[in-house]
Order: structure tokens, then C-alpha cells, then sequence
């Protein structure tokens, strides 16, 4: 049973890379300037649409580049990277265990991990926050390693440094500053003095700033702003001012941890609500947790692996609830420690005792059932209308698979005689998580009915069908930018009144941004070969009168022209 479910789960989790076209913004940007080095073999400068990007560290890039070569470019190797972060996350889950002799725990853990809303859907969306969040996971796991075995601290130092290293050439400098909070924290509430020896200390770092440095140093010298864009606008002035236009209230992330948490939300509310009276009981009997193994570990041990989980937890979510930059995914990196604070809930209490959280469980899942077709009467965008209409499908099997696993629950928690060893209560989960795990992927499988207005890759298969985009025709993305459609068309485009994200590129490279329309209008006029633009609908609807233009493809957001009077 636990191969079958174990090769369910990794089904689940890689074949539907390939379904969802790739989507607006994050998906086509990152998959674009992988597929920009990939062409260009420049793996020092990351460049959108041709133009520098400093926002983020290559280290996604350069894997899903990688990818590009030994494979192809598509949506399935641009979101390999995010997947492969992803399921190596639940293994390092499993590996703690292992060393920890948690076995059980840890696959409590693992499952978890693998069927919550956020984690299954970072991990199959083209985003960095999977792998800060595998890296991040890495680096704790590696100090966690250091506490219950100091005599492998080389080995320890080794993991935490690559950890550092990892995180850093994903997201930035948070690499530092979230393990090091939590680690600070933790050793004054524990004294701990051995992490901070300075024997310690230079071997980790010395292999963090090995492994992240180079790149810092190479792309510094060949590009000298690039010191200040980064480690100052990117992470100083994103943090404490609004300046990315990502505000959201102190209380943002609560509602995106309450969804992304789920299917195990309220199962994790009930964990909360006794969680401090069921440690200090397990203080008096001088256990923290009884394990089907011979193995116990000392009661100092068990109870400072769940405090270092709580701190971990409550840091990174006050830093990012206080920063002036809120995206839903950037609470990800305490799901994994949020995981494994429920596992031991779930190790140590019999099944029924979770029968209150699995009936609210219920009825949150048979109300979003009833109220969802609700849902299309507070869309007001018409085609988002009609769009939802087509998610049905996908929406209502999602639901049932939840409602379903919550059933089989329900059905074996009201047989009270049952008494459960450690194995057979995680037997007991199998089939509601898969059951839950499937109706996730249907959920967000399901958002390629949304594709029409979230990727350009309809319009354009539309337009190859009658044209193909010649190179040496220069392309204009007038008044708007898709950043699906460079990857889609495969090559860039001449921007046309679109700053924002592009500003510093721009001002590098001048050529390849043109400031205002009225100035395209005067180039499109004077344009001596063939031409093409992108530019909104409602545009076109302006210009196809005054302009010459051959329209090639439209839909409600975007139109693609072409110069009519030199067609070939």
C-alpha cells in the first residue's frame, strides 16, 4: 500500500507540468529569460526581452536554461525547476526523520507537506519561491542536524552552506536573514554556544560565499549598477517602502495561510487549541512521544526540534507581514516546519480525536460546493464570466474529492473500538490524502480554462497558423507587455510605452524601448519592411482606421498586427 501511494503521489506531482499553458506574469518572465540564456549563452547577465534584469538571482535560470538544452522549451521544463524543489523538499522531510529516528513523524510530515493547497501549487507554478523554499528548508535542517549529532558539524556546516548558497541564488539576501534570526533566537532561549565557534562559523560561510560570490563578482564587473539595483532597490526599498506596489494590510498573510493550509486547516486549529497542555503532560511523564520504535529521544531534544519549528514559523511570518512587498507565496518556506508540528499531533493522538476538525473539514467543502456557481454573478468582466463557466468542471471534481476524503474519514473516526498502532494511524490517512491530493491538481489544472486571458499562447497559435513571425521584422509591444509572448513567439520585442519592471533595463538599453506611442506611430508610418505589434484591443480599435495594418489575431485583451502595404 505504501508503494502505490508513494507512486501515486509522484504522478500527481510531475505529469501535470505540461497541461496549463504558461501564464501572465511570473511564469512567462521566468521561462523567458531561462530561454533567453539558453540562446544567448550569457549566464553572468540575465536579460528580459532582451533587456537587463536584475531582480531576482539566476539560480532558477540557470536550472530551467539547463533544462531548455537537454530537452526542449516548453511549459513542463520551465516549470521542472519549481517541481523538483518542490518533491525534494518532502524528501528532505523524510531524510530528517531518518536521522532523527522519527521515521513515522517525518512521513506524517511528508504527506502533509505534499497536499496543501500553497506547496502543490508552488511547486507547479513557474515561480523562485519553491526553491528559496527548498534551500531555506535545507539550511534548517542542516542547523537541526548540527544540535542532535555536533559530531558531524563538517557535514552539517556542508548543508547549512549550501543551504545559505542556494537560498541566496534564488531569492536574495532574506537567505541570510531569515535562518539567521531564527538561529539567533533560538540559541539565546537555548544557550547554545557550539554553532557559534568560530571554527563553525568560517567553514559554513566559507562555503556559502564559495558557492554564491562568483556570480555576485562576475555580474558587478560587467555590469556596475547592478550592486545598487539589486542589494538596495531590491531588497532595502522593497521591504520598507511601497515602492514595487505590493502593499497589503498587517493581516495579509492570515487568509493566505488559512486557504494554503487546507485540506489540514482545521485539523491544524484543533492541533493549536492543545498543543501547550499536551506538552506539558508529556513533560510529566518525561516523553514528549511514544514511538511504535524502541528509540525515544530525551524529553530537551523533542521539546527544542518543535520549538526551533514554532520560531522558524512565527519569524518568517511577521517578516514578511511587516515588509511593504506581499505576494500569497512568500509565506511558503514555514509550511515545511508547519508540516511537521502537525505530524507530531497527528502521531500521538488517536484517529477519532480529530473528528470535530474533519466535520468542520466537511462542511467547508459541501459549502464552497453549494455557493460556487454563486461565484460568476460577482465577476464583472463578461468573458471572466463565460471563462468560469469552462472551470466548472475541474472546480466541482476538486470538491468532491475533498468532500470524499473527508467521508472515509468520518467513517472510520465514529468506530470508537478501533485502537491504532503508529503504522496503521498513517495507513489510515492514505487514501484522503490522496484523494485530497488529486482534487488540488484538479483545481489548479483546471485554470487552463482561464488561459484565453491569462496567456498569450491561444492568440498566437491563432496567428502562426496563417504567418510566421520573421526575425528580421521587427515586433512592437505597444501599451502593454505579456510576459508570456516572448516565449511563445520565441524572440523579443521593442516596447513601446511600458516602464514599470523594464525601467532599469530600458535605461541600459535605450534602443529596445521606445517611450511613447506617438513616437511608434511615426516609425510604424515610416517603417520600410513588414512590421509587427502586439497592442490592447481597445487600441487597435483606435488605430485600425488611421494606421496601415493587416489585423492577424484577436481576442478581448490583445491584437496582432502587421504592416499591410509590404506584404509579402
Amino acid at each position: 500500500m505504501r508503494f502505490f501511494v508513494i507512486f501515486t503521489l509522484v504522478l500527481l506531482w510531475f505529469l501535470p507540468l505540461e497541461y496549463r499553458d504558461l501564464i501572465r506574469p511570473d511564469e512567462g518572465r521566468y521561462a523567458e529569460i531561462a530561454r533567453e540564456i539558453w540562446i544567448n549563452h550569457n549566464w553572468i547577465t540575465p536579460t528580459l526581452n532582451g533587456l537587463h534584469y536584475f531582480e531576482k538571482p539566476p539560480l532558477q535560470y540557470w536550472a530551467t536554461s539547463l533544462f531548455f538544452h537537454i530537452f526542449e522549451p516548453a511549459a513542463w521544463t520551465a516549470r521542472l525547476w519549481p517541481a523538483i524543489t518542490g518533491f525534494s523538499g518532502i524528501l528532505l522531510t523524510l531524510w530528517l526523520g531518518k536521522q532523527l529516528q522519527l521515521k513515522l513523524i517525518s512521513y506524517f510530515a511528508a504527506l502533509i507537506q505534499i497536499s496543501t493547497i500553497l506547496y502543490v501549487g508552488s511547486g507547479h507554478f513557474n515561480t523562485l519561491d519553491m526553491s528559496l523554499c527548498f534551500f531555506l528548508q535545507l539550511t534548517l535542517f542542516g542547523y537541526i542536524k548540527h544540535y542532535y549529532f555536533p559530531q558531524h558539524i563538517k557535514s552539517s556546516a556542508w548543508i547549512i552552506g549550501i543551504g545559505i548558497a542556494g537560498a541566496f541564488l534564488s531569492k536574495g539576501l532574506i537567505a541570510i536573514i531569515l535562518p539567521g534570526t531564527v538561529f539567533i533566537i533560538d540559541s539565546i532561549w537555548h544557550q547554545e554556544k557550539n554553532f557559534w565557534k568560530i571554527s563553525t562559523q568560517s567553514r559554513i560561510w566559507g562555503i556559502a560565499f564559495l558557492l554564491s560570490l562568483p556570480w555576485c563578482i562576475a555580474v558587478s564587473i560587467k555590469n556596475p549598477g547592478f550592486a545598487y539595483f539589486f542589494f538596495i532597490h531590491e531588497h532595502f526599498d522593497r521591504f520598507t517602502t511601497p515602492s514595487h506596489h505590493r502593499e497589503g494590510p498587517i493581516y495579509y498573510f492570515i487568509p493566505i495561510l488559512l486557504i494554503g493550509f487546507l485540506p489540514w486547516t482545521f485539523i491544524w486549529i484543533q492541533s493549536l487549541k492543545n498543543y501547550l497542555t499536551k506538552i506539558k503532560q508529556s513533560i510529566n511523564k518525561n516523553k514528549i512521544f511514544t514511538q511504535s520504535t524502541k528509540h525515544s529521544f530525551d524529553l530537551k531534544k523533542h521539546t527544542r526540534l518543535q520549538r526551533i519549528f514554532i520560531i522558524w514559523s512565527i519569524t518568517i511570518f511577521i517578516f514578511f507581514s511587516v515588509s511593504h512587498s506581499k505576494l500569497p507565496s512568500y509565506i511558503l518556506p514555514i509550511f515545511p516546519t508547519m508540516a511537521w508540528l502537525l505530524a507530531f499531533s497527528l502521531e500521538r493522538y488517536p484517529h477519532f480525536h480529530w473528528r470535530k476538525s474533519i466535520i468542520a473539514s466537511l462542511v467547508f467543502w459541501i459549502t464552497v460546493l453549494i455557493f460556487a456557481p454563486l461565484i460568476k454573478n460577482y465577476i464583472s468582466n463578461e468573458w471572466s464570466r463565460e471563462l468560469y463557466k469552462n472551470y466548472y468542471i475541474y472546480l466541482y471534481s476538486s470538491l468532491l474529492c475533498m468532500i470524499i476524503g473527508c467521508f472515509i474519514l468520518l467513517a472510520s473516526m465514529f468506530e470508537k473500538n478501533l485502537s491504532f498502532s503508529s503504522q496503521e494511524k498513517l495507513k489510515f490517512w492514505y487514501w484522503p490524502i490522496l484523494l485530497w491530493s488529486l482534487g488540488i491538481q484538479f483545481a489548479f489544472q483546471g485554470y487552463q480554462a482561464f488561459s484565453p486571458q491569462q496567456s498569450i499562447k491561444i492568440l498566437v497559435n491563432q496567428v502562426l497558423q496563417q504567418e510566421k513571425f520573421k526575425k528580421e521584422f521587427k515586433f512592437y509591444s505597444v501599451n502593454t507587455y505579456d510576459q508570456t509572448l516572448d516565449f511563445y513567439i520565441n524572440r523579443t520585442t521593442t516596447l513601446v510605452n511600458i516602464e514599470d519592471e523594464m525601467e532599469f533595463g530600458c535605461k541600459q538599453k535605450p534602443s529596445l524601448c521606445i517611450k511613447s506611442i506617438k513616437e511608434w506611430e511615426t516609425l510604424w508610418l515610416n517603417e520600410k519592411n513588414n512590421a509587427y505589434a502586439i497592442l490592447p484591443t481597445k487600441l487597435y480599435e483606435e488605430y485600425y482606421k488611421t494606421l496601415p495594418m493587416q489585423l492577424l489575431g484577436k481576442n478581448q485583451r490583445h491584437a496582432i498586427i502587421k504592416r499591410f502595404n509590404n506584404i509579402n
